[in-house]
């Protein structure tokens, strides 16, 4: 790739990588929430059905939220595609169609067609005691009613929605895994490029240090300390300090890399984990041949644990 073809490529690659975890976000809220109605709530604790239906509506509303337009980080109109979310066994079409049905018409917004208000009145009838007297109708009452959604029950339709949000996760997750992949291969032959691509004002990427010494077993690299490095506070308008915020972070690991040192070509592998190097303490306990190639391997190329640390 030349220059331009790269700064292109890593640009829309990062736009779609961005539009998957933003959508892995919204499915993993909206299904933590529907498990959570799923799970049920006690009649003393939830008597009105007032904590099921909000839990109910968070999830209606997170779902829906990757397919609805939104302005990106370049502040372009875009929106999650649906049609890979197809190919995937569990995904209801119908359901979802019915799901955004619910968000537009009857949770987000008061659609007249789903729950029609009425006005009643109570017609008072008053007649004399004579059977020719005439009868005269008055309005003693009037009354409003406005309907809206409440909660939902049954464990048939609760386990359709789970399983059906759950094959929108399994398709973000596949496609940030498959997309960070091919990102981190060309962000390793084009550093420069990759470095260009990133809007101002977000925090460096973090960096380790370290110097590879013969025979050494190996170094551990904590991700959570890492991730922890790139996570801020909101700053748009909206941001309130009294508002309590969730974030997802979701790291692809590149295991295998060549790196140039010194003239030499060393090659490094990560891997996932806290045993991340076991040499046997005595050959006896294995073949000679076999303890010997484990041995050649891992002098030749150092390990990095990634670590996922404690969180």
């Amino acid at each position: 790739m030349n220059e331009a073809q790269a700064i292109k490529w890593f640009t829309e690659q990062k736009r779609r990588l961005l539009r998957e975890v933003r959508a892995f976000d919204d499915f993993s809220v909206a299904s933590d929430a529907i498990q959570r109605t799923q799970h049920g709530f006690g009649q003393a604790d939830d008597p009105l059905g007032q904590l099921s239906g909000s839990l109910f509506m968070t999830a209606v509303i997170f779902y829906a939220r990757p397919f609805l337009n939104y302005k990106n980080t370049s502040g372009k109109s875009e929106r999650y595609s649906e049609k890979p979310l197809r190919d995937h066994p569990d995904f209801d079409n119908s359901l979802h169609s019915h799901l955004l049905d619910l968000r537009h018409k009857v949770i987000a917004h008061s659609d007249a067609e789903q729950m029609k208000p009425a006005l009643h009145l109570f017609m008072l009838e008053i007649a004399g005691q004579s059977t020719s007297s005439e009868r005269v109708s008055i309005p003693a009452a009037g009354t409003l009613v406005s309907y809206s959604l409440r909660s939902i029950s049954g464990d048939h339709a609760l386990g359709k929605i789970v399983r059906h949000i759950q094959a929108c996760i399994d398709v973000a997750q596949s496609n940030m895994k498959r997309g960070m992949a091919e990102y981190l291969a060309n962000a390793e032959k084009y550093p420069a490029y990759a470095e260009r691509v990133r809007e101002k004002g977000t925090p460096d990427f973090p960096k380790r240090s370290f110097v590879l010494e013969p025979y050494k077993p190996g170094y551990n690299l904590n991700m959570q300390e890492l991730t922890n490095e790139l996570v801020r506070l909101p700053s748009g308008n909206l941001y309130r300090a009294e508002y309590i915020y969730r974030s997802t972070a979701f790291t692809v690991l590149k295991q295998d890399h060549i790196v140039s040192v010194d003239g030499k070509e060393i090659p490094i592998h990560f891997r996932q984990g806290r045993d991340f190097l076991n040499v046997p303490d005595k050959v006896a306990r294995t073949p000679l041949k076999k303890w010997w190639r484990s041995f050649v391997a891992w002098w030749k190329q150092p390990f990095i644990d990634a670590s996922p640390g404690e969180s």
